[in-house]
């Protein structure tokens, strides 16, 4: 079961799809080179977690289209664009990360009939995670008028 949840211009969207989820943790540096004369030494800096997320699901018509418009909104800063979060089990613990949309599922003829798994991929880019505070989600119970808890 996976959550995805969308704000898109203000407004929030919560769904949930049952699927299958691959999440693949990895770790980059912003600097990374080696030194000219040792090139066995490597200088690295500035650490940041890419995790890529893959999700495979069995929708059905209107599933993928509501699915298939959501992820095809317009992203941009929060203001007139889109941000996504998303929510899934991992080895008994609950992920929680915000995403980027990097393949949109494609659409094939056989989909129309529920025989064939709806493929899409996220990516995952942070420096320190930091969960997200679903209680708190509509900017309701804090002091800090429209923070919606992420």
């Amino acid at each position: 079961m996976i959550k995805l949840i969308a704000i898109i211009d203000g407004e929030f969207t919560i769904k949930e799809y049952p699927a299958e989820v691959r999440y693949v943790p990895k770790l980059k540096y912003l600097i990374d080179k080696t030194l000219a004369f040792t090139p066995t030494v490597s200088i690295q800096r500035k650490p940041y977690h890419e995790d890529s997320i893959e999700v495979d699901a069995i929708l059905s018509p209107g599933e993928y289209d509501e699915l298939y418009s959501l992820l095809n909104s317009p992203v941009g800063n929060g203001l007139n664009g889109a941000i996504f979060y998303v929510e899934f089990l991992c080895n008994d613990q609950i992920m929680q990360r915000k995403v980027k949309v990097d393949k949109l599922p494609a659409m094939s003829e056989n989909q129309r009939f529920w025989n064939e798994k709806t493929k899409f991929s996220l990516i995952s880019t942070f420096e320190t995670y930091t969960p997200i505070d679903f209680e708190n989600i509509y900017g309701y119970g804090n002091s800090y008028g429209e923070n919606y808890g992420f």
